[in-house]
């Protein structure tokens, strides 16, 4: 795929792997839309817009500011919450599920009438979704049903293209959430900086190909 000219919209752009990938894709000539709650300062070819993803009106106010076709969706915003299943409260499942389920569903929904011909759907999941853990449970639990929801929008929309991200452990605040002590020095040995993660991202991108996973065997990730 040939990025320069493109119009894309990607959620989550303030910070960690959004921010990353908004840069990027913009260094490549694309057109970047970039939704966050708390959106960064505006960067060459990088749009920004306040928006919540989780509230259909606020999604609408973002899309009036984008007057061309969208060429490319990527869901990407999230929140981490931790906790074994039962464990964590109502509150925490409302917000992960809010976020992960309800706001991609509301994005494809939204953005749908506005896709170009053949516009790629790029969805950020997590290695979680793949083999859930015991914590953080919720977490999983909602990646797992935004993967089970592009089954659904695949079958239903063939003529868009489906790409699937299932990252492992990235150097974001999100990841560091609920993270300390002994704990957090170890995964700091296993993280990645989210502009490596993302540099694979446009990879998987720009080829043929359509899924980007974590190999815990190897701490690695790998594209097919």
């Amino acid at each position: 795929m040939e990025l320069r000219g493109k119009t894309i919209l990607l959620t989550g752009s303030g910070s960690g792997i959004g921010s990353a990938l908004a840069t990027l894709l913009a260094a490549e000539g694309a057109h970047v839309f970039g939704l966050d709650l708390r959106p960064a300062d505006s960067r060459p070819g990088v749009t920004t817009i306040q928006a919540d993803i989780t509230d259909a009106r606020s999604i609408d106010h973002a899309l009036a500011h984008i007057d061309a076709p969208i060429d490319m969706l990527i869901n990407n915003a999230g929140l981490m919450r931790r906790g074994t299943l039962f464990d964590s409260t109502p509150e925490e499942f409302d917000a992960l599920m809010n976020v992960h389920v309800k706001g991609s569903w509301l994005m494809l929904k939204h953005t749908l009438p506005r896709f170009a011909p053949h516009t790629t759907v790029v969805q950020m999941l997590s290695r979680h979704a793949l083999t859930p853990p015991e914590d953080p449970a919720l977490y999983a639990l909602a990646k797992i049903c935004a993967d089970r929801m592009l089954d659904f929008f695949a079958q239903r929309y063939p003529q868009y293209a489906v790409k699937r991200l299932y990252p492992g452990p990235t150097d974001t605040p999100l990841a560091r959430h609920g993270v300390k002590g002994a704990a957090l020095k170890e995964k700091e040995q296993r993280m990645i900086a989210p502009e490596a993660l993302a540099l694979q991202i446009v990879t998987l991108i720009k080829e043929d190909k359509t899924r980007l996973e974590y190999m815990e065997e190897t701490g690695e990730h790998s594209i097919s």
